[in-house]
């Protein structure tokens, strides 16, 4: 009796069940986000205090920035 209910519905899932999975998401979702109100990553750091120091470098100019930096190093 069960494989004949399950041939008829998609994928064998029921519509129960397929109710059921799209309220756990939906509660899942609801936690997930709520979790994140409360628990905000940081902004993460981008870039580098070197950084123009590096591009003038690449760029086949030393600069002062590199110079500085270099001088910083040793």
């Amino acid at each position: 009796m069960m494989k004949q209910k399950a041939a008829t519905t998609t994928l064998g899932l029921s519509a129960e069940k397929l109710k059921w999975l799209a309220e756990q998401k939906a509660a899942s979702d609801a936690a997930y986000a709520a979790y994140r109100l409360a628990h905000p990553v940081p902004e993460m750091v981008t870039g580098s205090p070197y950084q123009a120091a590096r591009e003038a470098w690449a760029n086949g100019g030393a600069g002062a920035k590199l110079e500085h930096w270099m001088t910083q190093k040793e």
